[in-house]
């Protein structure tokens, strides 16, 4: 699997947008027709972000690739095609990626592939030539596999197109790359000449599997069944990879008689990108952030400070993963670390998710920092940014007898209704508050906060300052407006 990078220079009047690069992924896979011979089915998916797109009369948008594909056996070209890939008409904010699939009927020997690609929508590009060597050696007297493809969707064939394989329709994923977000591995496969070995209809023992770079099965990700012998076996196998964990891995299609022994076999590594809530060091080194966003952190310090403010949305796992081994990190773990934690909750676009975050601290800066303390160390800036900015919030800046305090009310708290939460300042110089009371499950729940708001003025709490005609009006007014604006936020 190649990736193309074409570097485009300008861009026609009619595009919708510009484009530094198109990037498109290459692969292809070797199959077989018994009584035929093989044939090359090559894979290029376009990166629907990196095309220039042409505004229709409708104003959708349409992409437009030349595609150039040679074929070389030696000196000689065996087979020769040029086409254009049209991308499907989009809305502008539905740009998906897009691809195209040839078939080439060869002989065994060696080849060698030149394929070139240009943007039409560009007004002038100079193509980018892939050249990739690959050789077909397939005996029929034996049985084999074909090589296996990476399935992004199938289903069952209505009508025969290029997709069509034994039934069904495969949409190859062409990458061997499988983010965080993607939770199964599906892989398409035949095997070719089991008839001829055990005989048509018999048994033979098929196991597909996931291996780790120890050899051994991962995660219970091996299947094994008896399947008919046939001339073409198809085999369409799903792997749970939502528990896999970031590193090398291979899938194995092998092929045993009833002695257990092993006739044929085929592979093809992946490698699987998991961000998990409780990293290993080994998994984040596996993190390339040189040409990540997080390359532009170049101070340990810088570093330090942008992960500190992760506390309020922080799991508790990872809370102790950043005071216990972030604080005396070096700083490329530092980075490797951030960026995990930000492509865990949003895998296609960690740098994105970052930023808006960014933005609501440096909010909660301006609103509550202190000059000891910075806006997202407080509780209200904690509370901000944990569950967002409160629905309704009440302010009380010096109410008589009772602490000056904020109430905030959500309306919804993710599975929760009708939520709030209590800060105080018991200082009285109004620089910060504190969480005194909530009912938000995991928070500070004290049921005396009614008497610690009380206490400013030093009252017996056993007092029932409700009914006492010789406390100051305020006082009562005061404390019961607490009361019912906490129990009745508006």
């Amino acid at each position: 699997m190649r990736r193309f990078l074409l570097f485009l220079l300008c861009l026609l009047p009619a595009t919708f947008q510009s484009s530094a690069q198109l990037e498109a992924w290459f692969d292809y896979k070797v199959f077989h027709i018994p009584g035929e011979g093989p044939y090359v089915e090559t894979h290029l998916n376009f990166t629907g972000t990196s095309v220039s797109y042409a505004t229709q009369a409708d104003s959708t948008l349409i992409a437009q690739v030349e595609t150039t594909v040679i074929i070389k056996k030696g000196a000689d070209i065996v087979d020769f095609r040029k086409i254009v890939v049209s991308s499907p008409a989009f809305s502008a904010n539905t740009i998906v990626d897009f691809m195209d699939m040839q078939r080439f009927k060869l002989v065994n020997g060696n080849y060698h592939f030149e394929i070139e690609l240009r943007d039409l929508n560009q007004a002038t590009s100079t193509p980018e030539v892939l050249n990739q060597s690959f050789s077909i050696a397939h005996d029929e007297k034996e049985p084999f596999i074909s090589d296996i493809t990476f399935v992004k969707a199938y289903s069952a064939v209505k009508e025969n197109t290029e997709l069509s394989k034994s039934g069904v329709n495969i949409l190859p994923y062409v990458n061997t790359y499988f983010p965080s977000h993607l939770d199964a591995l599906i892989i398409y496969a035949e095997i070719y000449g089991t008839q001829d070995i055990f005989g048509k209809g018999e048994k033979f023992a098929l196991s597909c599997s996931i291996l780790n770079e120890d050899g051994q099965v991962a995660n219970n990700q091996g299947r094994l069944k008896r399947t008919e012998a046939a001339a073409v076996v198809p085999v369409l196998q799903t792997f749970d990879i939502s528990e896999l964990r970031s590193g090398n891995y291979m899938v194995m299609i092998e092929v045993r008689n009833r002695e257990n022994e092993l006739v044929v076999s085929k592979a093809i590594s992946f490698f699987r990108n998991k961000y998990v809530e409780n990293p290993t060091s080994s998994e984040l080194e596996l993190i390339d952030v040189d040409k990540s966003f997080v390359a532009d952190y170049t101070t340990r310090e810088e570093m330090l400070e942008h992960i500190q403010c992760l506390h309020p949305i922080a799991t508790g796992v990872e809370r102790i993963t950043i005071e216990n081994q972030m604080e005396v990190a070096d700083l490329i773990l530092m980075q490797q670390y951030f960026y995990h934690f930000w492509a865990r909750r949003n895998s296609d676009a960690p740098q994105a998710e970052w930023m808006t975050y960014l933005k609501e601290v440096e909010k909660v800066q301006k609103a509550y920092g202190t000059r000891n303390k910075k806006g997202y160390e407080t509780d209200r800036g904690r509370i901000y940014l944990q569950y967002g900015p409160p629905n309704t919030l009440v302010e009380r800046r010096f109410p008589e007898g009772v602490w000056p305090y904020e109430i905030w009310h959500y309306y919804d708290l993710g599975a929760m209704h009708d939520r709030r939460f209590l800060f105080y300042d018991p200082t009285g110089v109004q620089a910060d508050y504190e969480l005194l009371h909530s009912d938000v499950p995991g928070e500070i729940q004290n049921f005396d906060w009614k008497d610690i708001m009380r206490s400013q003025q030093g009252f017996n709490t056993s007092d029932d300052h409700m009914n006492n005609n010789n406390q100051n009006q305020n006082v009562s007014f005061d404390y019961a407006e607490l009361e019912t604006l906490f129990y009745s936020p508006r």
